[in-house]
Parts: C-alpha cells; sequence; structure tokens
C-alpha cells in the first residue's frame, strides 16, 4: 500500500506516508494517478480559491483511472445552529467549525453535491455527520443523546440538520481522454 499526504506545509514528516508540499490552489502534485484507489479529501474543498477547477483538474489527472473513490466532506453552512446565529444577526467567522476563518467557501449540502455533480463526478454514496457535540458541551450522556437524536433528523432533513455533508463519488472521464481511447481504437482497429 502507497499513501501519500499533501498539505502546504513545509519539511513535513507523516508517518507512513509520502508526504508532498502542495498548494492544492495551483497545480496538482505528481502522484500516480492512474493507480490510485481512495482519496481522501476531508474538510479541504472549502478552503481552495477555486473549487470548481480543483475538481475539474483532478478529474482530468485521474481520467481512465475507472477505480477510483473520492471522499469529499465540507461543513453545511445551513445547519440549524448556524441558521439561528444569523437569525440573531451573528455571522462570525472562527478558529474552526463551519464558519472557519480559514474558509475561502461556504457549501450547504445541496451545493456541495451540486458542485459535485457540475463537475462531472457521479456520487455513490451520501452521508450526513452530526455535530460534535461533545467539544462544545464535553462527552457526556447530554452530548451523546444530542449526536444520536442529531443523527437521525440529519437523515430525514439533511440540509437543516446535516453539519457536514460527507459524499463518496467518482470522476466520469475527460472529453479529452474519451478522444484519445477512441483515436487509439480507431487505429487498432485499421
Amino acid at each position: 500500500c502507497q499513501m501519500f499526504s499533501v498539505d502546504t506545509a513545509e519539511n513535513r514528516v507523516v508517518e507512513g506516508c509520502h508526504y508532498i508540499q502542495c498548494d492544492l490552489n495551483g497545480p496538482l502534485p505528481d502522484v500516480p494517478w492512474s493507480t490510485l484507489d481512495r482519496i481522501v479529501l476531508l474538510d479541504v474543498i472549502e478552503h481552495l480559491n477555486q473549487p470548481e477547477k480543483f475538481l475539474e483538474d483532478l478529474r482530468y489527472k485521474l481520467s481512465g483511472n475507472s477505480k477510483v473513490k473520492i471522499v469529499v466532506s465540507s461543513g453545511n453552512v445551513c445547519f440549524f445552529v448556524t441558521r439561528m446565529m444569523m437569525f440573531l444577526g451573528q455571522f462570525n467567522y472562527g478558529r474552526r467549525g463551519i464558519l472557519d476563518i480559514t474558509h475561502t467557501r461556504l457549501f450547504t449540502v445541496a451545493s456541495l453535491e451540486r458542485v459535485l455533480r457540475y463537475a462531472a463526478y457521479t456520487v455513490e454514496k451520501r452521508d450526513f455527520i452530526p455535530a460534535p457535540y461533545p467539544l462544545a458541551i464535553g462527552l457526556n450522556w447530554v452530548s451523546l443523546s444530542m449526536i444520536a437524536i442529531n443523527r437521525v433528523m440529519a437523515k430525514i432533513l439533511p440540509g437543516l440538520f446535516a453539519y457536514q455533508a460527507m459524499y463518496v463519488v467518482t470522476p466520469r472521464p475527460s472529453t479529452e481522454w474519451l478522444l484519445d481511447e477512441a483515436l487509439r481504437a480507431s487505429l487498432v482497429t485499421e
């Protein structure tokens, strides 16, 4: 098993991984795209300047790799707590959470799925994550009960009750790759 870890930090060591310093707002790193099985983008896409361009570039790199699965997650800016805070006139960025100050884009459950579909990814699976209540009120029976209730409500009304949306997607091949394959196939049959 080969694993690659990509981040902007310099001189980082990630045990068990080939670490690559790279800003995903620029060109994608040089990795064996055609042999990758999984790409994990947990809470990454909302930090990018142009998520659509990133997804397009990634799909292009992965063209021809029919086995790759990509896991993408992002916070849901329409989570009921965030909505309530906005209703009360509070739209405050912080050090973490849905309104993390380093986020350049905010997504809803629907807008994240729409971005993925428009970028020519097929949604294989979706999951909706409850809020991390233990971080706010401690790990106790109240926070665990709130997670259980939130999990059920997120399945019923994800746009309102999902703290995060997580998708497993597969990229469709790029037009360029399909044309190249058609040309190769026609040359073989001649």
